[in-house]
């Protein structure tokens, strides 16, 4: 049987702050190198999460999307990309650079940035695909896979 909690079962026990007003606290964040959003708050790069709606959602609130890489029709791609453009980033796989440098390229694409999207970023392809990416497009902001060790980042 599977155990569930309300909100009765959850005691959060508050710590001594020095914020005089709940208005005071500053909620923007460092996405990327150079790169802020007004809150701390990014969906999932999955084709079942980021879409044109939530993508819409999330810029009105400072926050920006991140555009997977699944698409099956690049021209929805491009014209999500050419909406939110230099506030939006692409994703792709480590074997994809080529294909994406060349789409950006076709279509005059400005995403702010370009996100590696793999499961483990400490493998010698994700140095690979960022050294492509900076010498073909170094005023890309990159996000490269997950890592778990300061050595990896």
């Amino acid at each position: 049987m599977k155990r569930g909690l309300s909100y009765d079962d959850v005691c959060m026990i508050p710590k001594y702050n020095n914020v005089l007003s709940r208005t005071e606290p500053e909620l923007d964040a460092t996405l990327a190198r150079g790169v802020r959003m007004r809150i701390p708050i990014v969906a999932a790069n999955m084709d079942t999460v980021i879409g044109k709606d939530l993508a819409s959602v999330l810029y009105d609130h400072g926050s920006m999307p991140i555009f997977h890489r699944f698409y099956k029709d690049h021209m929805e791609l491009v014209k999500l990309v050419q909406m939110y453009a230099d506030v939006c980033f692409m994703s792709m796989g480590v074997n994809d650079v080529d294909e994406v440098i060349n789409l950006i390229r076709t279509y005059e694409l400005k995403p702010i940035g370009i996100v590696i999207d793999i499961a483990h970023g400490h493998a010698m392809s994700v140095q690979k695909a960022i050294g492509l990416i900076k010498k073909e497009m170094p005023e890309l902001a990159i996000i490269a896979g997950n890592v778990f060790t300061c050595r990896a980042t």
